[in-house]
């Protein structure tokens, strides 16, 4: 449908750059906002700077999951139809696995469902969601068809 086309690289870069701001933003937190704010001693100052990031990181958050998501429908879509014995389909569905895990912990922490500690968790499954979309890369290329570079893979 839309392989190959401008539509489609500039699909494929929204969703990167959104998985990016995503993982970066819960990585962030957890390598270098949260160490940093176990530093401050005033209970009240920790509070106020919590508040302050996550009021500010929270609308980010909700609009990278839902660029994910619909980007993410629109790849798939264009990709269509799906064959279950491809590795490229098996890869994918393993892929919106986690993709599921990693999502619903973020929405548990920012409805304050989950605690922050959670996040760790979130930025792991992160990575996975990273790894699987470069697999995806790797298998979905198949022998003897034209990449969007115009080389055929062998």
């Amino acid at each position: 449908m839309l392989k190959n086309t401008r539509f489609d690289v500039v699909l494929r870069w929204i969703h990167l750059v959104a998985i990016a701001i995503g993982v970066g933003g819960v990585g962030f937190a957890v390598l270098v906002l949260f160490p940093s704010m176990g530093t401050v001693t005033d209970e009240t100052m920790r509070g106020a700077l919590a508040g302050a990031v996550f009021g500010r990181f929270g609308p980010i958050a909700w609009t990278v999951m839902g660029t994910i998501l619909i980007t993410g429908i629109l790849l798939v879509v264009n990709r269509w139809p799906l064959r279950l014995r491809d590795r490229y389909t098996k890869v994918l569905i393993a892929k919106l696995i986690v993709v599921h895990v990693w999502a619903g912990t973020n929405a548990l922490v920012l409805l304050g469902i989950l605690g922050p500690g959670a996040l760790n968790f979130s930025f792991f499954m992160g990575i996975v969601v990273i790894l699987f979309g470069a697999s995806l890369a790797v298998v979905g290329v198949r022998p003897g068809v034209p990449t969007s570079t115009g080389v055929e893979r062998s």
